[in-house]
Protein backbone atom coordinates (compact mmCIF):
# COMPACT_ATOMS: atom_id res chain seq x y z
CA UNK A 1 0.00 0.00 0.00
CA UNK A 2 1.32 3.60 -1.16
CA UNK A 3 0.79 6.78 0.79
CA UNK A 4 1.35 9.85 -1.22
CA UNK A 5 1.46 12.74 1.09
CA UNK A 6 1.69 15.94 -0.67
CA UNK A 7 5.09 17.82 0.63
CA UNK A 8 4.43 21.22 2.44
CA UNK A 9 5.25 24.75 0.75
CA UNK A 10 7.61 26.45 2.91
CA UNK A 11 8.37 30.06 2.28
CA UNK A 12 11.51 31.25 2.77
CA UNK A 13 10.61 35.00 3.26
CA UNK A 14 8.81 33.95 6.13
CA UNK A 15 11.72 34.65 9.36
CA UNK A 16 12.05 38.12 7.17
CA UNK A 17 8.63 38.85 7.62
CA UNK A 18 8.34 37.64 11.24
CA UNK A 19 11.45 40.13 11.58
CA UNK A 20 9.48 42.85 10.05
CA UNK A 21 6.84 42.58 12.69
CA UNK A 22 9.25 42.14 15.46
CA UNK A 23 10.98 45.58 14.32
CA UNK A 24 7.35 47.56 14.07
CA UNK A 25 6.18 46.33 17.62
CA UNK A 26 9.82 47.18 18.77
CA UNK A 27 9.31 50.82 17.04
CA UNK A 28 5.89 51.23 18.66
CA UNK A 29 7.56 50.76 22.16
CA UNK A 30 10.45 53.24 21.39
CA UNK A 31 7.85 55.76 20.42
CA UNK A 32 5.78 55.29 23.14
CA UNK A 33 7.85 57.09 25.54
CA UNK A 34 7.84 59.84 22.50
CA UNK A 35 4.25 60.40 22.70
CA UNK A 36 3.50 60.08 25.71
CA UNK A 37 5.74 63.17 26.84
CA UNK A 38 3.84 64.99 23.37
CA UNK A 39 1.09 64.36 24.66
CA UNK A 40 1.83 65.51 28.44
CA UNK A 41 3.22 68.81 26.91
CA UNK A 42 -0.40 69.58 24.84
CA UNK A 43 -2.07 68.26 27.98
CA UNK A 44 0.17 71.22 29.61
CA UNK A 45 -0.12 73.35 27.25
CA UNK A 46 -3.91 72.96 27.40
CA UNK A 47 -4.30 73.32 30.84
CA UNK A 48 -2.15 76.49 30.76
CA UNK A 49 -3.86 78.34 28.28
CA UNK A 50 -7.15 77.44 29.98
CA UNK A 51 -5.76 78.90 33.31
CA UNK A 52 -4.23 82.39 31.08
CA UNK A 53 -6.84 84.63 32.35
CA UNK A 54 -6.41 83.74 36.11
CA UNK A 55 -2.59 83.74 35.61
CA UNK A 56 -3.21 87.13 34.30
CA UNK A 57 -5.26 88.20 37.11
CA UNK A 58 -2.94 86.90 39.64
CA UNK A 59 -0.07 88.78 38.27
CA UNK A 60 -1.24 92.23 37.96
CA UNK A 61 -2.43 91.96 42.16
CA UNK A 62 1.10 90.45 42.52
CA UNK A 63 2.55 93.49 40.62
CA UNK A 64 0.27 95.91 42.34
CA UNK A 65 1.17 94.55 45.94
CA UNK A 66 4.86 95.10 45.39
CA UNK A 67 4.22 98.35 44.19
CA UNK A 68 2.76 98.79 47.50
CA UNK A 69 5.57 97.27 49.56
CA UNK A 70 7.97 99.24 47.58
CA UNK A 71 5.78 102.47 48.79
CA UNK A 72 5.55 101.40 52.51
CA UNK A 73 9.53 100.46 52.24
CA UNK A 74 10.21 104.26 51.16
CA UNK A 75 7.43 105.47 53.90
CA UNK A 76 9.75 103.83 56.54
CA UNK A 77 12.85 104.98 55.71
CA UNK A 78 11.11 107.96 55.63
CA UNK A 79 9.78 108.13 59.27
CA UNK A 80 13.37 106.41 60.00
CA UNK A 81 15.12 109.25 58.81
CA UNK A 82 12.69 111.68 60.58
CA UNK A 83 12.57 109.65 63.79
CA UNK A 84 16.96 110.39 63.76
CA UNK A 85 16.00 113.87 62.68
CA UNK A 86 13.81 114.35 65.71
CA UNK A 87 16.32 112.42 68.12
CA UNK A 88 19.43 114.96 66.81
CA UNK A 89 17.12 118.10 67.37
CA UNK A 90 16.35 116.73 71.02
CA UNK A 91 19.64 116.06 71.66
CA UNK A 92 20.46 119.26 70.67
CA UNK A 93 18.15 121.03 72.50
CA UNK A 94 19.31 119.29 75.63
CA UNK A 95 23.66 119.39 74.85
CA UNK A 96 23.06 123.16 76.01
CA UNK A 97 22.22 122.08 79.32
CA UNK A 98 25.29 119.77 79.87
CA UNK A 99 27.85 121.75 77.93
CA UNK A 100 26.95 124.99 79.91
CA UNK A 101 27.30 122.94 82.89
CA UNK A 102 30.93 121.72 81.10
CA UNK A 103 31.93 125.38 80.94
CA UNK A 104 31.13 126.25 83.66
CA UNK A 105 33.89 124.02 85.28
CA UNK A 106 36.21 124.29 82.46
CA UNK A 107 36.78 127.81 82.90
CA UNK A 108 36.24 128.60 86.35
CA UNK A 109 33.38 130.63 85.64
CA UNK A 110 29.33 131.47 84.37
CA UNK A 111 29.84 134.39 82.68
CA UNK A 112 29.47 132.50 79.24
CA UNK A 113 26.40 129.92 78.30
CA UNK A 114 24.76 128.88 75.20
CA UNK A 115 21.42 129.18 74.20
CA UNK A 116 19.14 127.50 71.75
CA UNK A 117 17.91 130.21 68.87
CA UNK A 118 16.63 129.37 65.98
CA UNK A 119 17.83 125.86 65.98
CA UNK A 120 20.88 126.83 66.45
CA UNK A 121 23.26 128.10 69.65
CA UNK A 122 24.07 131.35 70.68
CA UNK A 123 26.86 132.27 72.79
CA UNK A 124 25.70 134.80 75.49
CA UNK A 125 26.84 137.02 78.03
CA UNK A 126 25.81 136.82 82.26
CA UNK A 127 24.04 139.92 80.96
CA UNK A 128 21.76 138.29 78.71
CA UNK A 129 23.60 139.56 76.01
CA UNK A 130 25.03 137.84 72.74
CA UNK A 131 28.92 137.24 73.73
CA UNK A 132 30.38 139.14 70.08
CA UNK A 133 34.15 139.03 71.98
CA UNK A 134 35.17 135.94 73.02
CA UNK A 135 38.70 135.31 74.21
CA UNK A 136 40.99 132.26 72.79
CA UNK A 137 40.77 130.26 76.03
CA UNK A 138 36.46 130.49 75.54
CA UNK A 139 36.94 129.84 72.26
CA UNK A 140 39.41 127.01 72.74
CA UNK A 141 36.81 125.76 75.53
CA UNK A 142 33.82 126.03 73.84
CA UNK A 143 34.81 124.25 70.26
CA UNK A 144 37.06 121.72 72.53
CA UNK A 145 33.67 120.74 75.21
CA UNK A 146 31.56 120.74 72.05
CA UNK A 147 33.39 118.46 69.66
CA UNK A 148 33.76 115.81 72.91
CA UNK A 149 30.14 115.92 73.66
CA UNK A 150 29.43 114.96 69.41
CA UNK A 151 30.94 111.86 70.38
CA UNK A 152 28.45 110.76 72.06
CA UNK A 153 26.13 111.25 69.19
CA UNK A 154 24.66 107.64 67.98
CA UNK A 155 25.47 108.57 64.76
CA UNK A 156 28.98 107.72 65.45
CA UNK A 157 30.60 104.46 66.62
CA UNK A 158 33.01 105.40 69.09
CA UNK A 159 34.53 101.67 69.22
CA UNK A 160 35.18 101.79 65.64
CA UNK A 161 35.09 105.23 64.84
CA UNK A 162 38.62 107.51 64.63
CA UNK A 163 39.22 110.76 66.20
CA UNK A 164 41.78 113.22 65.73
CA UNK A 165 42.23 116.23 68.31
CA UNK A 166 45.18 118.88 67.15
CA UNK A 167 46.47 120.91 69.86
CA UNK A 168 43.22 121.71 71.82
CA UNK A 169 44.78 123.31 75.43
CA UNK A 170 45.96 126.22 73.38
CA UNK A 171 45.76 129.54 75.43
CA UNK A 172 44.66 128.24 78.31
CA UNK A 173 45.88 128.31 82.00
CA UNK A 174 47.30 125.27 83.96
CA UNK A 175 43.75 124.48 85.71
CA UNK A 176 41.84 124.03 82.56
CA UNK A 177 44.67 122.28 81.19
CA UNK A 178 44.56 119.78 83.29
CA UNK A 179 40.56 119.68 83.04
CA UNK A 180 40.97 119.62 79.00
CA UNK A 181 42.79 116.62 79.85
CA UNK A 182 40.73 114.98 82.29
CA UNK A 183 37.50 115.55 79.49
CA UNK A 184 39.65 114.55 76.52
CA UNK A 185 40.59 110.96 78.40
CA UNK A 186 37.61 110.41 80.15
CA UNK A 187 35.27 111.02 76.76
CA UNK A 188 37.70 109.39 73.99
CA UNK A 189 39.14 106.19 75.99
CA UNK A 190 36.95 103.67 73.77
CA UNK A 191 37.90 105.33 70.72
CA UNK A 192 39.05 102.52 67.99
CA UNK A 193 41.37 104.85 67.19
CA UNK A 194 42.89 108.68 68.44
CA UNK A 195 45.37 111.03 67.53
CA UNK A 196 46.31 113.37 69.81
CA UNK A 197 48.45 116.65 68.38
CA UNK A 198 50.24 119.29 70.95
CA UNK A 199 52.94 121.95 71.29
CA UNK A 200 52.53 121.94 75.41
CA UNK A 201 55.27 119.72 76.98
CA UNK A 202 52.76 119.22 80.08
CA UNK A 203 50.07 118.46 78.13
CA UNK A 204 51.76 116.24 76.15
CA UNK A 205 53.73 114.79 80.00
CA UNK A 206 50.02 114.20 81.06
CA UNK A 207 49.08 112.17 77.54
CA UNK A 208 52.51 109.94 77.52
CA UNK A 209 51.56 108.51 80.69
CA UNK A 210 48.25 108.07 80.08
CA UNK A 211 49.01 106.16 76.93
CA UNK A 212 51.77 104.43 78.00
CA UNK A 213 49.99 103.33 81.01
CA UNK A 214 47.38 102.14 78.82
CA UNK A 215 50.40 99.85 76.62
CA UNK A 216 51.63 98.35 79.59
CA UNK A 217 49.61 96.17 82.16
CA UNK A 218 48.60 93.46 79.15
CA UNK A 219 49.62 95.00 76.28
CA UNK A 220 46.08 95.52 75.78
CA UNK A 221 46.32 98.54 73.60
CA UNK A 222 48.83 100.06 71.18
CA UNK A 223 50.44 103.38 71.47
CA UNK A 224 52.90 105.16 69.46
CA UNK A 225 54.63 108.65 70.22
CA UNK A 226 55.68 110.61 67.51
CA UNK A 227 57.29 114.21 66.92
CA UNK A 228 56.57 116.10 63.40
CA UNK A 229 60.59 117.36 63.13
CA UNK A 230 61.88 119.97 60.62
CA UNK A 231 64.76 117.97 58.22
CA UNK A 232 66.55 119.64 55.33
CA UNK A 233 66.15 116.73 52.39
CA UNK A 234 67.61 117.03 49.03
CA UNK A 235 68.35 120.90 50.12
CA UNK A 236 64.82 121.13 51.07
CA UNK A 237 63.17 121.91 54.09
CA UNK A 238 60.71 119.28 55.21
CA UNK A 239 58.36 118.56 57.67
CA UNK A 240 58.36 114.50 58.73
CA UNK A 241 56.84 112.43 61.32
CA UNK A 242 59.89 110.51 63.54
CA UNK A 243 59.75 108.19 66.29
CA UNK A 244 59.72 110.71 69.48
CA UNK A 245 63.07 111.46 71.15
CA UNK A 246 63.83 108.71 73.29
CA UNK A 247 64.39 111.18 76.12
CA UNK A 248 61.30 112.66 75.94
CA UNK A 249 59.94 110.07 76.08
CA UNK A 250 61.70 108.61 79.05
CA UNK A 251 61.66 111.61 81.62
CA UNK A 252 58.29 113.52 82.15
CA UNK A 253 60.59 116.76 82.61
CA UNK A 254 63.77 118.58 81.67
CA UNK A 255 63.80 118.66 85.55
CA UNK A 256 63.72 114.49 85.77
CA UNK A 257 66.66 114.49 82.88
CA UNK A 258 69.19 117.47 84.56
CA UNK A 259 68.59 115.43 88.19
CA UNK A 260 69.46 112.12 86.23
CA UNK A 261 72.64 113.64 84.69
CA UNK A 262 73.89 115.48 87.89
CA UNK A 263 73.14 112.13 89.89
CA UNK A 264 75.23 109.50 87.26
CA UNK A 265 77.69 111.88 87.08
CA UNK A 266 78.60 112.31 90.81
CA UNK A 267 79.11 108.01 90.78
CA UNK A 268 81.59 108.17 88.07
CA UNK A 269 84.87 107.55 89.06
CA UNK A 270 86.26 110.58 86.51
CA UNK A 271 84.83 113.32 84.24
CA UNK A 272 86.66 114.64 81.23
CA UNK A 273 86.95 118.21 80.83
CA UNK A 274 83.95 118.21 77.96
CA UNK A 275 81.39 116.89 80.21
CA UNK A 276 82.35 118.83 83.15
CA UNK A 277 81.50 122.66 80.94
CA UNK A 278 78.32 121.09 80.30
CA UNK A 279 77.56 119.66 83.69
CA UNK A 280 77.99 122.81 85.32
CA UNK A 281 75.45 124.42 83.71
CA UNK A 282 73.36 121.77 84.23
CA UNK A 283 73.86 121.68 87.96
CA UNK A 284 72.89 125.40 87.85
CA UNK A 285 69.54 124.76 86.37
CA UNK A 286 68.62 121.62 88.58
CA UNK A 287 69.40 123.64 91.75
CA UNK A 288 67.21 126.68 90.20
CA UNK A 289 64.56 124.54 89.38
CA UNK A 290 64.78 122.53 93.33
CA UNK A 291 65.38 126.42 94.93
CA UNK A 292 62.48 127.80 93.20
CA UNK A 293 59.82 124.55 94.16
CA UNK A 294 61.25 124.87 97.73
CA UNK A 295 60.94 128.85 97.59
CA UNK A 296 58.36 130.40 95.15
CA UNK A 297 57.81 133.70 96.96
CA UNK A 298 61.76 134.65 96.77
CA UNK A 299 61.00 135.21 92.64
CA UNK A 300 64.48 134.76 91.20
CA UNK A 301 66.88 135.46 93.68
CA UNK A 302 68.81 132.38 93.35
CA UNK A 303 71.69 133.22 96.22
CA UNK A 304 68.28 134.07 98.59
CA UNK A 305 67.01 130.72 98.35
CA UNK A 306 70.06 128.96 98.74
CA UNK A 307 71.04 131.00 101.81
CA UNK A 308 67.25 129.98 103.23
CA UNK A 309 68.58 126.15 103.09
CA UNK A 310 69.76 124.93 106.36
CA UNK A 311 72.72 123.46 104.84
CA UNK A 312 76.77 123.19 106.13
CA UNK A 313 77.81 127.11 105.18
CA UNK A 314 80.99 126.36 103.66
CA UNK A 315 79.69 123.55 101.19
CA UNK A 316 76.45 126.59 100.05
CA UNK A 317 79.34 128.87 99.29
CA UNK A 318 81.73 126.71 97.60
CA UNK A 319 78.44 125.51 95.60
CA UNK A 320 77.19 128.91 95.10
CA UNK A 321 81.02 129.92 93.91
CA UNK A 322 81.75 127.26 91.34
CA UNK A 323 77.99 127.20 89.59
CA UNK A 324 78.06 131.06 89.44
CA UNK A 325 81.02 131.38 87.80
CA UNK A 326 81.53 127.86 85.80
CA UNK A 327 78.48 128.64 84.21
CA UNK A 328 78.95 132.27 82.67
CA UNK A 329 81.80 133.55 81.12
CA UNK A 330 83.34 136.70 81.12
CA UNK A 331 87.12 135.86 81.08
CA UNK A 332 89.69 133.39 79.37
CA UNK A 333 91.09 131.44 82.14
CA UNK A 334 95.03 130.11 82.14
CA UNK A 335 95.52 126.45 81.29
CA UNK A 336 96.09 125.48 84.81
CA UNK A 337 92.18 126.29 85.86
CA UNK A 338 90.68 123.74 82.73
CA UNK A 339 92.14 120.83 85.41
CA UNK A 340 90.39 122.22 88.45
CA UNK A 341 87.06 122.31 86.86
CA UNK A 342 86.84 118.81 86.38
CA UNK A 343 88.52 118.26 89.26
CA UNK A 344 86.37 120.04 91.61
CA UNK A 345 83.12 119.52 89.72
CA UNK A 346 82.66 115.79 91.45
CA UNK A 347 82.61 116.71 95.31
CA UNK A 348 80.18 120.01 93.86
CA UNK A 349 77.83 117.81 92.25
CA UNK A 350 77.74 115.42 95.47
CA UNK A 351 77.16 118.64 97.55
CA UNK A 352 74.38 119.61 95.36
CA UNK A 353 72.56 116.33 95.93
CA UNK A 354 73.10 116.30 99.72
CA UNK A 355 71.95 119.91 99.84
CA UNK A 356 68.57 118.33 97.53
CA UNK A 357 68.44 115.13 100.13
CA UNK A 358 68.85 117.73 103.14
CA UNK A 359 66.10 119.53 102.40
CA UNK A 360 63.65 117.29 101.21
CA UNK A 361 64.44 113.88 101.97
CA UNK A 362 61.22 112.28 100.46
CA UNK A 363 61.84 113.93 96.96
CA UNK A 364 65.51 112.91 96.64
CA UNK A 365 64.35 109.43 97.57
CA UNK A 366 61.58 109.64 95.15
CA UNK A 367 64.25 111.25 92.30
CA UNK A 368 66.72 108.62 92.75
CA UNK A 369 64.18 105.60 92.25
CA UNK A 370 63.30 107.26 88.99
CA UNK A 371 67.10 107.29 88.16
CA UNK A 372 67.10 103.44 88.63
CA UNK A 373 64.31 102.82 86.06
CA UNK A 374 66.43 104.63 83.30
Amino acid sequence: MSLNVEKPHIDLHVGDKFNQIIQKHNQISRDFDIQVNQSAKILVEDMIANSADDYLRLDEIKHAKDIKQNSLEVDFLSIENKITQLKSEIQEYLDPIELNKDLQMYLGHNDIRLEVVDGGYCVMRNNNIPADFLSEGEKTALALLYFLKSLQDDRFNMNEGIIVIDDPISSLDSNALHLAFGYIKARTKNAGQLFIFTHNFTFFGLVKKWFQNLARPKKTRQTGLYALNRVSYDDKSKTMLQKLDPLLEKFESEYQYLFKCIYDASVKESIDLQEAYLLSNASRRLLEAFLSFRFPSLSTHFYRKLERVEFNEAKKIRIYQFINIQSHYNTIDPPMHYQSVSGELKGVLNDILELMNTEDPNHFKAMKQLCSKH
